[in-house]
C-alpha cells in the first residue's frame, strides 16, 4: 500500500508540474508576440502609419509567403532602421576559437 500512495502522489506532482510548464509556455508565448509589437513600434513609429514600412512589409510577407523551397527574391541589403547604409551582420563563433 505504500507504493501506491508514493506512486499516487507522483502522478499528482507530475500533474502540477506539467500544469505550470503549460502555463509558462503561455506566458513565453504572450512575451515574445509583446516583444514582437514593441520592435515594431519602435521601427515602424509609435503612431504611425504601417505602410510604406519596410520592416512590416517583409514581416507581413514572410508571414503569408508559401512554404517554397525553391523561392528566391532579391534581398534589400539597405539598413531597416536608417534605409541609408547597408546592413551590417557578424557573425561570432560559439566557442572561443584556438
Amino acid at each position: 500500500m505504500g507504493f501506491q500512495n508514493i506512486a499516487a502522489q507522483c502522478s499528482a506532482e507530475a500533474q502540477a508540474w506539467q500544469a505550470k510548464a503549460k502555463k509558462l509556455d503561455e506566458q513565453t508565448a504572450s512575451l515574445s508576440a509583446e516583444l514582437q509589437k514593441a520592435k515594431m513600434r519602435l521601427l515602424c513609429g509609435e503612431g504611425g502609419s504601417r505602410q510604406g514600412c519596410a520592416v512590416c512589409a517583409f514581416t507581413e510577407d514572410s508571414q503569408s509567403s508559401s512554404a517554397d523551397p525553391d523561392r528566391v527574391e532579391p534581398m534589400n541589403q539597405a539598413c531597416k532602421a536608417c534605409r541609408n547604409r547597408a546592413a551590417t551582420l557578424m557573425m561570432w563563433p560559439c566557442h572561443p576559437i584556438r
